[in-house]
């Protein structure tokens, strides 16, 4: 729909390989992809639920190292909490026909392990958000994740940011995969536009 090529990263996944395995890995992508001549103008990270915490953690990183970052992000269903302390974990628990607390909880100690979970190389919600790429994040009005996404936007924008958030009444986590739905349609449109304003 974009007309743009797209690369995926098969990286390692926990518990096997836990943090910080798997940003490392989608670091060493990025460089290489400089490396060989693309410009950074032209790049868009896009992630979902908990790849959106990989995302913006490698992002943190490259920025920390100096490495120029991609000019624009698109988050959808963002997991970026993994103390599971936003308040939509409880108001839309009953909700949420995909996504439960309890298995967020199992999920981000496979991969946090001997971390804190409130650790902003963990939680990427509570890290340094500053000089990051302008972002366009969705997020489900049914979803335990809802809080993640509006948290995040407002944390982004506090830190000087440009963070553009969609909530879609009635969805539920990554919806956008359901290409029969016309909700989906009109999300992966936005995203047609957000890219074609930043990296076509």
């Amino acid at each position: 729909q974009t007309h743009l090529s797209v690369l995926s990263v098969n990286y390692s996944l926990a518990p096997e390989h836990p943090c910080p395995v798997a940003r490392d890995e989608v670091n060493r992508v990025y460089k290489h992809l400089l490396q060989t001549g693309y410009d950074p103008a032209k790049i868009c990270w896009a992630a979902d639920s908990s790849g959106c915490n990989l995302a913006l953690a490698s992002l943190i990183a490259l920025r920390d190292d100096g490495i120029q970052l991609p000019k624009a992000a698109e988050l959808l269903s963002p997991s970026v909490d993994l103390t599971c302390s936003g308040e939509s974990m409880q108001s839309r628990r009953q909700l949420d026909p995909l996504v439960s607390e309890d298995v967020l909880r199992y999920c981000a100690h496979l991969y946090a392990q001997d971390y804190d979970l409130a650790s902003p190389c963990i939680s990427s919600l509570f890290a340094d958000l500053t000089h990051l790429p302008e972002m366009l994040i969705q997020v489900g009005d049914h979803e335990i994740l809802r809080s993640d996404a509006v948290r995040l936007q407002q944390a982004v924008q506090r830190a000087d940011g440009a963070a553009q958030l969609t909530i879609w009444d009635d969805m539920w986590h990554v919806w956008q995969m359901f290409p029969e739905l016309p909700e989906a349609q009109q999300a992966l449109d936005e995203i047609q536009t957000f890219l074609a304003r930043h990296v076509v």
